[in-house]
């Protein structure tokens, strides 16, 4: 199996409205929201929307580097870089934060109050992962910028291995096996799901 290098490690809460830089560090705008693909048992990052209402959206793969401050591209920003939305790709914060998710037997609702996400490289290629959906109390004070008030409370996660694929953007999420409770994830776990999803 390949070795597998983490370049950075984020909450979906932390890099919305974060400044977007070009090459030359001319600001182009802020993170609106991402796009996704979920074209197998995990989905993965495709893009980045600059603004707001816009259907056009940077590739991921123009991303040089990205912290919890800004997003930095490879290239000098023009209309000429963005990609329009393609129909297998779904925003973000937009069909998935606040989603609520059924459990088996499809009584029990919890709700997806954030999203972690890992940027990585593997076999020379930069991809971002979505790991795991944030169920837990913590999520909500992470959105609401106050995480420090419940630092004792664990994080609850659910990871994307047990969810459903979206049949439409509008449709509910499921889980699709016996939950499990993620509390870190190593390089190894990630090789891993890559492995799956054919990367």
């Amino acid at each position: 199996m390949s070795e597998v290098k983490i370049l950075g490690e984020f909450y979906f809460s932390q890099i919305l409205n974060k400044p977007i830089l070009d090459a030359q560090g001319r600001r182009v705008g802020r993170v609106r929201d991402m796009v996704m693909r979920w074209d197998s048992l995990a989905p993965h990052v495709t893009g980045i929307k600059t603004a707001k209402g816009a259907q056009a959206v940077i590739p991921i793969e123009l991303v040089s580097f990205m912290n919890h401050r800004e997003i930095r591209l490879s290239v000098d920003f023009s209309s000429n870089i963005t990609v329009p939305l393609q129909e297998d790709e779904t925003f973000i914060g937009k069909w998935l934060l606040d989603k609520q998710i059924i459990d088996l037997e499809g009584s029990k609702l919890v709700r997806v109050n954030d999203l972690t996400l890992s940027w990585i490289t593997r076999n020379h290629k930069q991809i971002m992962v979505l790991v795991a959906v944030d169920i837990g109390l913590r999520g909500v004070f992470r959105r609401l910028g106050v995480e420090f008030l419940v630092r004792r409370v664990k994080n609850n996660f659910l990871g994307w291995q047990y969810i459903k694929p979206l049949e439409s953007r509008s449709s509910a999420l499921q889980i699709t096996r016996e939950k499990e409770q993620l509390r870190e994830l190593h390089p190894a776990d990630i090789a891993d799901l890559l492995e799956t999803m054919g990367y």
